[in-house]
C-alpha cells in the first residue's frame, strides 16, 4: 500500500527535475543568444560611427575646397577627432566570437587612405590654392576610396544583418 504512492512521488519529482533542467538550459540559450544579438548590434553601430566620421571629414573638406574659408573645416575637424575612437571600437570586435566571417576586413586601411587623401587636398587648398587641390580631385582617387569603403562597410552590415535574421528564424 505504501509502495505505489512512493513510486508516483519519485516519478513526479523526476519529471519536475527534468522540466527544471530544461527550463534552465533554455534560459541559458536565450541569454547567450541575446548577448550575441547585442554584440552584433554594437558591431553595426561601430561600423556606422566609422562611416559617419569619414563622411563628416569629407563634408568639411568639400566645403573648404569650394570656399577656401576655414569655418567650413569644422565638420572635417570633428570627424578627425572621432575617427580614432570609432576605428578602435570597430577593431575591438572579434568577428568570429559573434558568428561572422573570420577574415579581417580592410576597413582601417581604407579609412587611413581616405584620411590621407582628405588631408592632402585640404593642405593643397590651404597652401597652394584651389587649382592645386583640384588637380588631386580630378584623379577621382577620393571617390574611388569612398566607394570602396562604403562597399566594405555595407558588406559587413549585410553579413551582420543576415546572421541576425538566421538566428531569429
Amino acid at each position: 500500500m505504501y509502495g505505489r504512492p512512493t513510486w508516483m512521488l519519485r516519478i513526479g519529482l523526476l519529471l519536475m527535475f527534468v522540466i527544471a533542467v530544461g527550463a534552465a538550459l533554455s534560459s541559458l540559450a536565450t541569454q547567450r543568444w541575446n548577448g550575441q544579438s547585442l554584440l552584433i548590434h554594437e558591431y553595426v553601430q561601430a561600423l556606422d560611427r566609422v562611416e559617419i566620421a569619414v563622411l563628416q571629414m569629407e563634408t568639411g573638406q568639400r566645403g573648404y575646397l569650394i570656399t577656401g574659408e576655414t569655418p567650413y573645416l569644422a565638420p572635417y575637424e570633428a570627424g578627425r577627432r572621432t575617427i580614432t575612437a570609432a576605428l578602435d571600437a570597430f577593431t575591438a570586435f572579434d568577428p568570429v566570437a559573434i558568428g561572422l566571417s573570420a577574415a579581417k576586413p580592410p576597413i582601417s586601411g581604407l579609412v587611413a587612405d581616405k584620411m590621407d587623401e582628405l588631408d592632402r587636398t585640404v593642405a593643397l587648398r590651404r597652401d597652394f590654392g584651389a587649382a592645386a587641390a583640384r588637380q588631386v580631385m580630378d584623379t577621382d582617387a577620393g571617390r574611388k576610396l569612398m566607394t570602396a569603403l562604403r562597399s566594405e562597410l555595407e558588406g559587413l552590415r549585410q553579413q551582420a544583418n543576415s546572421l541576425t535574421k538566421r538566428r531569429q528564424d
